[in-house]
């Protein structure tokens, strides 16, 4: 009896099965789906105080959405690698690295040329709790106070599409208080 309906099963599985048997295995698509790609990038910002950051982050594609080619920040690390300066007598040093929490950033792709996609436009900014650490003639304090670092700063003129390469661009954005390159390139798929 059990024979039966194992044999049973599968030519209920075969009726419909193509003749290579793999079911299993999804199609080749040769134009992904935007919403199977993540990209990861670099950015260098030098602040108009003179602080430079550092920063690496991964972005995925924004699924509470409808518009596809919406992405936001995953994750990533925000540096500070050049201290802001200080003023007066002490030398305040901020804490130099914190991650980039989920949807600090966000980034636009037009993938109509799936090879060379452009992009639309991106930012990120983050903001955590720092400590600050203050050190004087006086003696060293430290404090806990927010600190922002836009490690994609938005342009002032707005954001201007690049087209990437080979899914890589190279992206300068500037306004008066700041410039970032920021380097990203597709992941995946």
């Amino acid at each position: 009896m059990r024979t039966w309906i194992v044999l049973a099963a599968l030519a209920a599985c075969t009726d419909h099965a193509n003749p290579g048997g793999d079911d299993d295995v999804p199609p080749v698509d040769a134009n992904p789906d935007v919403h199977e790609t993540s990209w990861t990038g670099t950015s260098h910002v030098v602040h108009g105080d003179g602080a430079i950051y550092d920063s690496t982050f991964t972005f995925a594609v924004d699924t509470t959405t409808a518009h596809n080619a919406q992405l936001i920040v995953q994750s990533g690390q925000v540096n500070i690698t050049k201290q802001p300066p200080s003023s007066g007598d002490c030398t305040i040093t901020i804490e130099a690295s914190h991650p980039i929490g989920p949807r600090d950033g966000q980034l636009e792709i037009d993938d109509t040329d799936f090879a060379n996609p452009t992009i639309v436009g991106g930012q990120g900014t983050t903001v955590w709790l720092a400590v600050y650490t203050l050190v004087c003639a006086s003696g060293t304090q430290t404090t806990m106070m927010p600190y922002a670092i836009d490690w994609w700063p938005l342009p002032t003129t707005g954001p201007t599409p690049v087209v990437a390469t080979n899914a890589m661009a190279t992206i300068t954005a500037s306004n008066p208080g700041e410039t970032g390159t920021i380097m990203i390139a597709r992941d995946s798929p």
